[in-house]
Order: structure tokens, then C-alpha cells, then sequence
């Protein structure tokens, strides 16, 4: 095998293991964000105002 041939592989499965990583990353903030939604529902039926305070703290 050629060294131009092995960085190649080399390269390609460095290229693949970081693919495989950021599709876990990706589906990690989904998950997150869907929790994040799911605890905010269940926080708002707790306290309506709640809603409205995020609101104007993010502007």
C-alpha cells in the first residue's frame, strides 16, 4: 500500500468517526430540546406567568 493511499484511509476513517459524532451530538440537543420543551409545559401549568417572564428576559 502506498503512503498516499494509507493517509486516505486514514483520513476517511477519521472523517466517518467525526460524521458518527456530531449525528450523536445532533441527536443529544434534539433529545435536549425536546426535555427543555416537555419541562417548560409541565413548569407553566405549575406557574402561567412563568411564560411571560422568559419572554421578556430574552429581549
Amino acid at each position: 500500500m502506498t503512503k498516499d493511499k494509507q493517509i486516505e484511509e486514514n483520513f476517511s476513517d477519521i472523517l466517518s468517526m467525526l460524521k458518527k459524532k456530531v449525528q450523536e451530538k445532533d441527536e443529544e440537543i434534539m433529545r435536549l430540546r425536546e426535555e427543555n420543551i416537555k419541562l417548560k409545559e409541565k413548569l407553566t401549568e405549575i406557574d402561567p406567568d412563568f411564560v411571560l417572564e422568559e419572554t421578556f428576559k430574552r429581549r
